[in-house]
């Protein structure tokens, strides 16, 4: 399935610049689909994100919020 493709692809990933990357558009794709969600159904759309989460969760694994940024 999808998700699981994502997931298969977070967790593989190694460089780091990659990871940033990737995390960042991972995390684009999720706003965009809860902004669909929302626009069309007026729900928040956490039902089709959902399956999304356990690649997020791996990319975003480590995540430092404090250290520099690109």
């Amino acid at each position: 399935t999808l998700p699981a493709g994502f997931l298969l692809v977070a967790s593989n990933l190694t460089s780091t610049k990659l990871r940033s990357d990737y995390r960042h558009r991972l995390l684009s794709l999720c706003s965009d689909v809860g902004l669909a969600a929302e626009s069309k159904s007026g729900r928040s759309g956490a039902d089709l994100m959902g399956p999304l989460l356990p690649a997020v969760a791996e990319i975003c694994s480590d995540f430092d919020p404090v250290s520099s940024v690109e």
